[in-house]
């Protein structure tokens, strides 16, 4: 005798509840990932825009929502050379006590006459010999495991010609783009004081690093 099976079949309301329990999560993700943003410490190096770095400039930037710090940042231009490799870039001169950032590798190096750099894991990407041919992942992977020992020169735009040593202090993870010097060994490169035209700012909150940029990029701030 044959009996006719019928395989259970859900309820609208279970679907429905499938699908709340579904956007449940979804909103209690989204809120968990926002309030993680808003208190997450944001940092970048912005341009003044023609803005005059003194006291009213950092009494104006402390009434930033989020602020919690903001320093000056000076640029300087220079070659460096590793053996046969050379490349053009430019030092970022921070207070590295103020500077958020992964460190890779690093060691204690001593302040003296020598600029001590912390440059990020990609810095060496621009090395290229006499032909023009780039330093090969290789050979940037063997300069950073042995970053104690790599022998790397500067030379500045008005000495062409000389080149003077400095030593790698470590090798950061984040960020990896840039090399990165103490403020107060920037300023002594530099031929002749500069003036302030950006800051290394911090601000708590990716809102509100969004609003601190935008303000000070406004014309009419």
């Amino acid at each position: 005798m044959l009996h006719n099976s019928k395989k259970p079949t859900l309820k609208p309301v279970y679907y429905f509840l499938a699908a709340l329990a579904v956007l449940i999560l979804y909103f209690t993700a989204s809120l968990i990932k926002s309030a993680f943003a808003q208190r997450r410490l944001c940092q970048e190096i912005i341009p003044l825009s023609g803005i005059e770095y003194n006291g009213d400039f950092l009494d104006e930037a402390a009434k930033l929502p989020g602020f919690c710090s903001v320093s000056p940042v000076l640029d300087v231009p220079v070659s460096l050379k590793m053996g046969d490799y050379t490349m053009e870039c430019t030092l970022c001169g921070v207070n590295l006590d103020e500077l958020l950032l992964t460190v890779k590798e690093s060691r204690a190096v001593p302040m003296g006459t020598a600029p001590v750099l912390l440059p990020g894991s990609d810095f060496l990407a621009s090395m290229e010999d006499a032909d023009g041919h780039l330093l090969s992942q290789a050979g940037q992977a063997a300069a950073l495991e042995n970053y104690r020992n790599l022998q790397i020169n500067y030379s500045l735009p008005d000495e062409e010609g000389e080149w003077f040593p400095c030593l790698i202090a470590g090798v950061l993870s984040e960020p990896s783009d840039k090399i990165y010097i103490p403020y107060a060994q920037a300023e002594k490169m530099l031929s002749r004081p500069a003036s302030i035209s950006k800051i290394l700012l911090t601000i708590r909150g990716e809102a509100n690093m969004t609003q601190a940029k935008k303000y000070l990029r406004s014309p009419s701030r």
